[in-house]
This record gives C-alpha cells, structure tokens and sequence, in this order.
C-alpha cells in the first residue's frame, strides 16, 4: 500500500525523471505485481538492498532478519524487470574470520546483482556492538572515537579483530 501511495504522489507531481529506492529484500520479495509495476512506470531504476553477509550466523549476530535464500529470491525477483538491483555488503564483525568474508564476497558474486557495494563494518554509538566494544554510549565520545585516525581511517569506526585484521578486511572490499 506504501508503495502504490508512493507511486500515485509521484504521478500527481507529474514528476519524469528516474530514481532509486533502498529497500530490504524481504519487502521486495513481497511487493505485489501491480506495486512493482507502479515503480517501473514512475521511473524506478534501481532498487538498493541491504544484504550485509552471506551466511546465516552473522545475519543472526547482527540481528538481520533475513536468510540467504531471501535475498536470492528478491534478486531474481528483480531479474524478470528492467529495475537494476544492487546490494550493499559489510565485511568484518565479531567472531568472523577470513573465511567468512570471503563466503561473502563468494555469496555476493554469487547474485544476479547488476552492483554490489561492500563495507567493512563500522560502529556506531546506539548499537549493542558499541556498547560491547566501548561501554554505554553516555560515557563514551563518539567524536572523539572518530577522530582517532587508528580507530576511524576513513571517518567510521571499523571493526577490527586479532581473526581478522583491518587491512585484510580493507583488502577484501
């Protein structure tokens, strides 16, 4: 219903130009064929999910309520249309080692992705990692954390481990 509101705003607006949504991919697994058909003739073009990991174990740890076989069955939903489908990736996360982010980067090559984006974790104040990482939120500078060049490289905080060292997960990606 979300959606086909969306697509009728847009049609009222006699708006023509193109445009990507992010979606998860249980959502679009169950858009309806009328919904899909919506988005097409407004102008979707890309359809962005946020996959994360290849396997069920760290979809779990990270609280992803989504399976593999979802995302499989959301990306070759997409195949049967002219909307490109792209997936984001984190690479990195408590208890993961090399090979679990390869059978992630192997999972994602894996889709009938038209592109995939991949991240290395990062940590943000809010989340249970963090807390887990450095304590509640109230009694720790976020900014400060990422202002540390060591901690934060490239703005973030990335996950690190001894299993996995940042430059291998940065390597992968």
């Amino acid at each position: 219903a979300h959606v086909l509101d969306f697509a009728t705003a847009i049609r009222k607006a006699d708006w023509r130009g193109g445009y990507q949504l992010e979606l998860r991919c249980d959502a679009v697994s169950a858009l309806s064929d009328t919904a899909l058909s919506a988005l097409i003739e407004t102008g979707c073009r890309q359809i962005n999910m946020g996959i994360e990991k290849g396997h069920i174990a760290q979809l779990e740890r990270i609280r992803k309520r989504l399976t593999p076989q979802v995302t499989i069955d959301a990306c070759k939903r997409l195949t049967k249309t002219p909307i490109r489908s792209a997936g984001t990736f984190i690479l990195g996360g408590p208890g993961e080692s090399v090979d679990d982010l390869s059978r992630t980067v192997e999972f994602a090559v894996s889709l009938p992705l038209d592109f995939a984006h991949f991240n290395p974790l990062a940590i943000y104040p809010g989340t249970a990692l963090f807390d887990e990482v450095f304590g509640p939120t109230s009694t720790v500078s976020w900014l400060e954390l990422c202002l540390d060049l060591d901690l934060a490289p490239r703005g973030d905080i990335l996950w690190r481990s001894t299993n996995v060292p940042l430059q291998k997960t940065l390597q992968l990606i």
